[in-house]
């Protein structure tokens, strides 16, 4: 009889454990916005275009608002750091023969860091539609990543938004609906948001 009582801990285990692991793959809103407030959207490459740490789930990429911002896209996913993430930006940026460099990143400091993240929660690569002022325009193979940063008295996500040329610049490829060539120039946010980039058909007069 002694046997029977102890049977029941392995089940007892395995829904422990199940009822962790479910909680840890929750999904939430990961809001990415322009600071200028253009419109952005996103659309994936392919439904194999993303990468996520495992156990870890992406429900899609849709056009959104927050509080402040009109201009969002919102990754609905699960946040957990991860190795293998960053390495399939890597290698997707490597088979397209595109320039190893973020095109832009968000950050609390709102200077560019000249560093590359080594762990990504996320990273998604399709095409980022941009309107302002009644033009519209689209950059191909664009992929944007999220970083979850640990700090001693505060946690942030960053993003990144890594280049789609092979030049070595803060801008983007991009085209209009009648395939003139239109750059899309990035530069941080001065507004204190964590998750935005000022998007803008003009160069910036001073790069960052």
């Amino acid at each position: 009889m002694r046997r029977l009582k102890y049977l029941n801990l392995p089940l007892m285990l395995v829904a422990y454990f199940s009822i962790n692991q479910v909680s840890a793959a929750k999904l939430q809103d990961n809001f990415f916005c322009d600071a200028n407030h253009g419109k952005l959207d996103f659309k994936l490459k392919d439904s194999d275009s993303y990468t996520i740490t495992k156990g870890q789930h992406l429900k899609g990429v849709w056009q959104a608002v927050d509080n402040k911002y009109s201009g969002c896209i919102n990754v609905v996913a699960g946040r957990k750091n991860s190795y293998d993430n960053q390495l399939w930006v890597q290698k997707e940026i490597l088979r397209q023969q595109l320039a190893w460099v973020p095109a832009a990143m968000t950050s609390a400091n709102k200077k560019w860091i000249n560093s590359y993240p080594e762990k990504l929660n996320f990273g998604v690569m399709g095409t980022l539609s941009y309107t302002l002022n009644d033009l519209t325009v689209f950059c191909d193979n664009v992929i944007i990543a999220q970083q979850h940063q640990s700090g001693v008295f505060q946690s942030s996500n960053i993003w990144w938004v890594f280049n789609n040329d092979k030049t070595m610049s803060h801008y983007l490829k991009c085209h209009d609906e009648f395939g003139n060539d239109y750059p899309l120039y990035l530069s941080p946010s001065k507004n204190n948001c964590n998750y935005c980039v000022a998007f803008s058909f003009d160069k910036p007069s001073q790069s960052n």
